[in-house]
């Protein structure tokens, strides 16, 4: 694959991961990074299909498995990192 071109001394990559869904439709993303005293805390969105994505044949899932996932980079930081997320169902 390809190498992101990331100064790890100067920056701190952060991603979040949910895995593998058998279903299209799932997702995340970062939405906000706030630095709050001596913590950083990232606020992020986690997808789940709407209602018309849950109808989707049998054959169709068997074959397509899917693995959201979002990632940033920021300014070092020496600090906690405190993630918030809340759920959302697709429009």
């Amino acid at each position: 694959g390809i190498r992101p071109q990331i100064d790890f001394g100067k920056y701190i990559a952060v991603g979040i991961f949910l895995g593998e869904k058998s279903k299209p439709g799932y997702g995340v993303k970062i939405k906000n990074i706030k630095k709050e005293n001596n913590k950083i805390k990232i606020e992020y969105f986690e997808y789940s299909p709407n209602q018309s994505e849950m109808y989707i044949p049998e054959w169709y899932l068997q074959q397509n498995i899917v693995c959201p996932y979002d990632m940033v980079y920021f300014s070092r930081f020496e600090g906690e990192i405190i993630f918030s997320g809340s759920k959302k169902v697709r429009e």
